[in-house]
């Protein structure tokens, strides 16, 4: 009696760790959603949910293009920060680590006739996660 009291106890511990691994978030950039529209000179929440508890590292880009599938590389915003869930950009017309310009010109001195995405690349696999398209603008 006692052997199967223990053995059920124990059925059930393994299932409650197995189920809450099974819970764990997966990666998602959740902003910028599609369309929204981000302000130069106005800071801006970049969020996304993560499963690591914050000991990972990521690095958060901007690129930009006429459509999703012809986004150029802009440049880093920041780089091998901690996985927390969530940043502040402050949204500038150059680079936040150097101050020089973005890497695409053709795209950030025409704001209005293209769009913008996030790429947070996770440090430990290299795996590449890309917002929904969203806008920037000069007001």
């Amino acid at each position: 009696m006692r052997v199967s009291t223990v053995s059920t106890a124990l059925v059930a511990a393994a299932s409650t760790v197995l189920g809450s691994e099974a819970s764990l978030p997966t990666f998602a950039i959740t902003e910028p959603t599609e369309d929204c529209r981000v302000v130069v000179d106005k800071p801006f929440h970049i969020k996304w949910t993560t499963p690591s508890n914050g000991s990972d590292k990521v690095t958060v880009s901007l690129a930009g293009g006429k459509t999703p599938q012809t986004l150029l590389s802009c440049g880093v915003i920041f780089s091998n920060i901690n996985d927390v869930g969530h940043i502040q950009w402050d949204v500038k017309g150059h680079k936040p680590l150097d101050g020089s310009a973005w890497e695409c010109p053709e795209v950030w001195d025409d704001l209005a006739n293209n769009i913008f995405g996030i790429k947070i690349v996770t440090e430990a696999d290299k795996a590449e996660h890309w917002s929904a398209h969203f806008n920037i603008t000069h007001s």
